[in-house]
């Protein structure tokens, strides 16, 4: 324990009252030995009244300058040092407060057997947070805040001390809810963005997002599934104006078939080559007549197949430029 250097100025030191308080102390003890050579009775009577007298008010001293030192030292900005603990009835310790060699600051309340069960303080790197541990000392829960980022988390343990379940916001002010195996591995989340879209997540035990259903800013939904490699493979969407599509991938991620009901209430099917181009769409509108069509490589209708509402068939076929050379009827 030292005094804070503000404090040596015009205020007394500690060293300074502790040096009087043994002065006022030792003073009847000096006094007494004094009086060694006067062996008459009446002289020991007056030593033995001025000895319990300066013995008084030596011990009165003593008190009020231990008083003052007390005050001194428990002035805000006064009490200064690298660790504090506090003791129960027995001299156990129940508490600490200590700045570690690394420069966390952080303070602990332990139980009747010594185990620390609450920690709150400061990490090196400048993160605050607060730990909860069980009775045999291993930590079960942490609450914690980003330094960097501001972002609060807290994150849930097992007996073996993995975490399995963590929840916080990010930076751009999102909320998520993550689950872990007792492998470390993320393997559900569920989320919200700025925005407001949300989303639920579920991950194999090799840590590949498999499922993914969430809303989108739009006031959209939609469904995602991946295969083992976490390449998409299948999606429905329902979009913000109402339209419902499901798209189905091939190995490489690329959209093959898209199915869908349009605004107008188009029931359609279109196949893609491996370019990502329509070649084939078929179709219905509302009215039940339904139409199978032909594309090129640059998207123009070249074949279409129909059947009117009476039961006729027609056959249209076009040049480079979409204008029809054959039809039928």
């Amino acid at each position: 324990m030292r005094r804070a250097d503000s404090d040596r100025g015009g205020r007394p030191t500690a060293g300074w009252l502790v040096a009087v308080t043994l002065l006022l102390l030792a003073w009847p003890i000096l006094a007494a030995a004094q009086d060694q050579e006067r062996p008459d009775l009446g002289a020991r009577i007056e030593r033995l009244e001025r000895l319990s007298l300066a013995a008084a008010a030596g011990a009165g001293a003593a008190l009020v300058l231990a008083g003052v030192l007390l005050v001194l030292r428990l002035r805000p900005g006064i009490l200064s040092g690298r660790g504090f603990h506090l003791l129960d009835r027995q001299g156990r310790q129940r508490g600490s407060l200590q700045v570690r060699d690394e420069g966390a600051t952080e303070l602990e309340f332990r139980d009747e057997t010594g185990r620390t069960r609450i920690a709150v303080g400061i990490g090196a790197d400048g993160d605050p947070g607060v730990r909860l541990q069980d009775s045999d000392g291993r930590t079960r829960m942490r609450l914690q805040v980003g330094a960097a980022d501001g972002a609060p988390f807290i994150e849930l343990y097992d007996e073996q001390g993995r975490v399995r379940a963590g929840l916080g916001l990010t930076e751009d002010g999102g909320a998520g809810l993550g689950l872990y195996d007792e492998g470390g591995q993320s393997r559900a989340g569920i989320g919200m963005g700025e925005a407001g879209d949300a989303r639920l997540t579920i991950s194999d035990a090799q840590g590949e997002l498999r499922l993914r259903l969430g809303t989108d800013e739009t006031g959209g939904t939609g469904l995602e599934l991946r295969d083992p490699q976490g390449r998409l493979r299948g999606s429905l969407r329902v979009r913000g104006d109402g339209m419902a599509l499901l798209e189905l991938h091939d190995r490489d991620g690329q959209v093959r078939t898209v199915s869908g009901v349009f605004e107008d209430g188009l029931a359609w099917i279109g196949v893609l080559d491996p370019k990502q181009r329509f070649r084939a769409g078929l179709g219905m509108r509302q009215d039940g007549r339904p139409r199978i069509e032909l594309y090129d490589e640059q998207g123009r209708t070249r074949a279409s197949l129909s059947l009117e509402n009476g039961g006729a068939a027609g056959l249209e076929l076009r040049d480079a430029s979409e204008h029809v050379v054959f039809h039928t009827p």
